[in-house]
């Protein structure tokens, strides 16, 4: 079809045969309605870590790294993909680690284990009251809502680098970034660690910063009218 122009949330399609002036990139983005406590430091929040997610692709699970089922390995004892208990080592980290499954036996038992899953304005509270965020890359490389939304309520968005999140931001200024498990557990301990709070509390007040004035819905929206009216 003889489009004027494709508008895609893929920074990469014209890879894909696309014609480069064809394609725009409009990247997903935030709302800043949904922070409210926007100078909540990082030494006042309750969970050192927060996840929430399916652990790998459902139906087509060699799209994705099996990552986040490594940390949660790493993290917990485990029975059949669910965590159960915090292992010894890591006793000291306060986690909020809450993971969806295909399956409804699962679903049930993750909700006995770990609480319901959250609707819209719990997610935000406690995204608010996290000190770090965990993303991993999604199976299609796109940059997932989850990073504008750990940015925009101030806490470290803790980045696998696979991720492209450096499409868009910035490894140690805006977010910090882990190659493999070792360096996600380093990296974590590091920002629990109040020696090295005002290092991290400036990483989250750019990050941030930086999502408010250019990565909200409202600037995606003005985007996508200028080129249209161009």
């Amino acid at each position: 079809s003889k489009f004027d122009f494709i508008f895609s949330h893929l920074h990469d399609l014209s890879s894909y045969g696309f014609k480069k002036d064809k394609v725009i990139f409009l990247p997903l983005a935030f709302s800043a309605r949904n922070i409210t406590n926007k100078k909540n430091n990082l030494s006042n929040r309750k969970y050192d870590l927060f996840f929430s997610g399916i652990l790998r692709n459902w139906n087509f699970p060699d799209t994705q790294q099996d990552i986040r089922l490594r940390i949660q390995k790493e993290l917990f004892f485990t029975l059949f993909d669910i965590p159960i208990i915090k292992r010894l080592k890591h006793r000291k980290l306060n986690i909020y680690w809450k993971p969806f499954y295909k399956s409804r036996i699962k679903n049930k038992i993750s909700s006995l284990l770990h609480g319901s899953r959250l609707d819209d304005k719990n997610y935000f509270l406690k995204l608010q009251d996290s000190k770090a965020i965990l993303h991993t890359a999604s199976p299609l490389g796109i940059i997932s809502t989850r990073v504008f939304e750990s940015l925009g309520a101030q806490a470290i968005g803790l980045f696998s680098k696979d991720s492209n999140v450096n499409v868009l931001f910035n490894n140690k200024e805006h977010y910090v970034e882990f190659i493999d498990i070792n360096s996600f557990i380093k990296n974590l301990y590091d920002i629990k660690d109040t020696v090295n709070e005002k290092y991290y509390q400036k990483i989250a007040l750019n990050g941030m910063n930086e999502v408010c004035k250019n990565h909200t819905w409202e600037s995606r929206v003005k985007h996508f009218i200028k080129i249209i009216k161009n």
